[in-house]
This record gives structure tokens, C-alpha cells and sequence, in this order.
């Protein structure tokens, strides 16, 4: 039972102390890593419980008092779910380390939850290390297996967070993911370049040729963007562009690229006439789907005039 408890926590443990000696580079984003685990995640409170029940626990089993039930080996059955909680909740990496300094204490101070002083026979020492040790392979196991189903989870839930946050054709950002960037970056612009031209060129050449152009364009205007700056694709015929520090001449020059930009599809060649609205600065408190609605409303005017149009209005009128 010690020999498979040592292949899988002692093995992974050593393997993780000859990786960290022999490439620091490798070393460092793992300790950066184990940081971000740390600071992420469930609440502090709960974690401060969770390690304050781990201290006293091991106290328990460390102690040679044996005057209650929790200073005998009963104590290794409540390292069950304090561990699993801990791998499921914290990070099964950050737990990992933690179980195996846990079993080298364990194994030097056994005396603390197994009486030696009581037993009167080689039996009566065998039965208690026998049950110790199955229980610290119980807990071994249920750790790996927890781990495993916990990372799987979650390289799940983020391929779906992914997709849910992207246009399935284009591999864009869309609307889910311009709301979530615009509480990361407060008081940034949005901005729509609207193309509604692309509507009769999809009844005539079919719908790929709507999701060709704004992938084209997308990759045509990138690298003119500021790095606080991000283009976001919109159901409808467009783009939006969420704006960095508020600045006329750059969204001018935004517009001039787009009047400039020429499609190629199959032997055609298409300049597409395109409007462009936006706002500088978004208002603290604010209805996305407004917002939106009214760029989309005034985008006629950019389209006739040839210019950027800005919109503005006060709080209340975007008010969520």
C-alpha cells in the first residue's frame, strides 16, 4: 500500500522537484502559475477555513497525546474531503506538493496517530499501520482522481467559454465578447463600420462572401489599431471596434483605411461603400444593446457625408 502510495504521489512529487532543478525557466511559470491558483478562485474565507482545518488536523495526528478520538488514525479519514475540496476548489498542482510534505510527516511521526506504547503484540502494531496506510491510499488515489476530472472540466468549460465568445464562421470575437471587454477596459469608445452593400452582394454570390469580407477586413484594419484595441464581429453587416484613449484623428483615419480597402473575390475585385459611428467614451452605466441601436440608427449619415459620425447623448438615455 506504501509502494503504490509513493507511485502516485512520491513519483509526480520528485519528477516536480528534478524539473524545477533542471530548467528554472520552466520553474518560474510554474510558480507564476501557482500564484494565479492562489489568487483565483473560491472565496478567501473559505480558503482560510480550509487551511486552518488542514493545521488542525495535522496537529492531531502529529500530537503523541492520544487523549481524543481526532489524535488517533481516525484523524486521516477527515484529510478525505479536506484534500479533495482542496484539489477540486484550489487547483490539484497547488494540492499535489502540499499531500506530499503531508505523507513525509506522516511517515516520521506515525507514533502521533498509531499508540506503539499500547500494543503488546506485532499484531496489534500491523493492524493499525495496515488501516493508516490503506487510508492514505484511499486519499492518494482520490486526489489523482479528482484531479484528472477536474482538469478535464475544466479545459472543457474554457473550449466552451471560447466558443461562445466567438462567431462560429469568421472565428471573431462577437457581441457576448465585446460586453465582457468593455467592463475590463472602463470608459473605452465603440465604434461600428457598417457595410450595407454586403447585404445585395450575399443575395447574389451567396452567404460565404459576408463572412470572407469581414474576415479580410478584420485582418487589414488590425494591425492599424492601437494595443488597447480590439474589432468585434456584428450579426449584421459590419464591425464593431472597441476604441482605446479617445482620439477624432485615429477613428479618421480608421474610416480612410476602410474607404481605401478593396475585397478580391474569385476573378472581382469590390470596394464596398461603408459608414462608420461611434462614441468616444462610454458612460459608466449604459445599455450595450442602445448603444448599439443607436450607431446602427445614425450610420445613413456616415454612409451620405462620406465621414465619421459621433454619436453623443447623456446617461440617462443609456441607462441599463
Amino acid at each position: 500500500q506504501w509502494m503504490m502510495t509513493s507511485c502516485l504521489t512520491g513519483v509526480p512529487f520528485c519528477y516536480l522537484i528534478l524539473r524545477c532543478i533542471r530548467n528554472t525557466a520552466w520553474c518560474s511559470r510554474y510558480l507564476n502559475e501557482q500564484r494565479k491558483i492562489i489568487f483565483s478562485g473560491s472565496r478567501v474565507v473559505y480558503r482560510i477555513i480550509w487551511l486552518c482545518s488542514l493545521i488542525g488536523i495535522m496537529y492531531c495526528l502529529l500530537s503523541t497525546k492520544h487523549t481524543f478520538l481526532l489524535f488517533t488514525g481516525y484523524g486521516l479519514l477527515l484529510l478525505l474531503p479536506i484534500m479533495v475540496w482542496g484539489s477540486v476548489t484550489i487547483g490539484h498542482s497547488f494540492i499535489v506538493p502540499i499531500w506530499s510534505a503531508i505523507l513525509i510527516l506522516l511517515g516520521f511521526h506515525s507514533d502521533g496517530y498509531i499508540q506503539y506504547n499500547y500494543a503488546i503484540s506485532e499484531l496489534e502494531i500491523l493492524e493499525p499501520l495496515a488501516t493508516a496506510s490503506a487510508t492514505i491510499l484511499v486519499v492518494s488515489f482520490s486526489l489523482v482522481l479528482s484531479g484528472v476530472l477536474v482538469s478535464s472540466n475544466r479545459s472543457y468549460i474554457k473550449k466552451i467559454t471560447r466558443l461562445m465568445l466567438t462567431e462560429y464562421y469568421t472565428g471573431l470575437p462577437n457581441v457576448y465578447a465585446l460586453k465582457k471587454s468593455l467592463v475590463e477596459y472602463p470608459g473605452a469608445g465603440l465604434a461600428l463600420i457598417h457595410c450595407p452593400e454586403l447585404w445585395s452582394l450575399t443575395q447574389t454570390h451567396g452567404l460565404s462572401i459576408r463572412f470572407m469580407f469581414v474576415k479580410s477586413l478584420t485582418a487589414y484594419l488590425l494591425p492599424h489599431l492601437q494595443d488597447n484595441e480590439d474589432i468585434y464581429y456584428q450579426p449584421g453587416y459590419g464591425l464593431y471596434i472597441r476604441l482605446g484613449t479617445p482620439d477624432k484623428e485615429h477613428i479618421h483615419n480608421i474610416y480612410s483605411l476602410v474607404k481605401a480597402y478593396r475585397f478580391s473575390y474569385g476573378k472581382n475585385t469590390f470596394g464596398i461603400n461603408s459608414g462608420l459611428t461611434y462614441m468616444l467614451s462610454l458612460p459608466e452605466k449604459y445599455n450595450l444593446l442602445m448603444i448599439v441601436g443607436k450607431l446602427s440608427a445614425v450610420a445613413a449619415d456616415s454612409i451620405n457625408s462620406e465621414v465619421p459620425v459621433m454619436v453623443t447623448w447623456d446617461d440617462n438615455e443609456c441607462l441599463t
